[in-house]
């Protein structure tokens, strides 16, 4: 049986582990960095590595899972909520490194497909706000998924490779611009609360 001792223990070891890898990350290309390297920085034993981690991959995806509650919408449907890409290209403002890895095509394949992955999952949540299940096409609302998720990742990647030039709230607008008026004309939405959640 845990003990909040345990839990505590478990959260500190992840953390350390966490933050090495992102301090490795902002010294050198991700797909330099080896488990050895994360576990020399973090002064961390590898059967204690393995114990919480499959790779190095699982842990710096551990950190982006988090991201869920960043995404959650409120309970109350009628509270005000932030747009999904507005809340995304600010957290991807705070925390550069990590995503520059990712996006910068130095994450491997692996983890490019499981960032998108989770975006469009994001976003299939909050696309279901909006759209009931019967009133689309499960195809359809897959095809949507998949293209808004895309084509955030890719606004991402260019944001980062021109230094972005752009504020997080400029990007998210030119988002909006970009997918809304085909996301409603597939799924035969209005504009104006998909606008709001997207």
């Amino acid at each position: 049986m845990k003990t909040e001792q345990t839990d505590r223990r478990v959260r500190r070891t992840r953390h350390l582990l966490t933050d090495a890898l992102l301090a490795l990350m902002r010294e050198r290309q991700y797909g330099e960095i080896t488990v050895q390297d994360i576990l020399d920085r973090a002064d961390v034993g590898r059967s204690t590595f393995y114990a919480h981690f499959y790779d190095k991959d699982d842990l710096l995806m551990s950190g982006f899972e988090r991201l869920h509650s960043l995404f959650d919408l409120p309970a109350d449907q009628s509270a005000p909520v932030e747009r999904f890409s507005l809340v995304f290209f600010r957290h991807t403002a705070q925390h550069q490194a990590e995503y520059r890895a990712i996006v910068g095509s130095r994450g491997g394949e692996h983890v490019l497909r499981r960032v998108e992955q989770f975006l469009a999952e994001r976003l299939a949540e909050r696309l279901a706000r909006i759209v009931p299940g019967e009133a689309a096409d499960a195809r359809l609302r897959s095809i949507a998924t998949l293209h808004c998720a895309s084509t955030l990742f890719e606004l991402l990647a260019w944001w980062f490779e021109q230094k972005q030039p752009y504020s997080p709230e400029q990007m998210s607008a030119l988002y909006a611009t970009l997918v809304l008026p085909g996301l409603c004309e597939l799924l035969k939405i209005e504009r104006a609360p998909a606008e709001r959640l997207l």
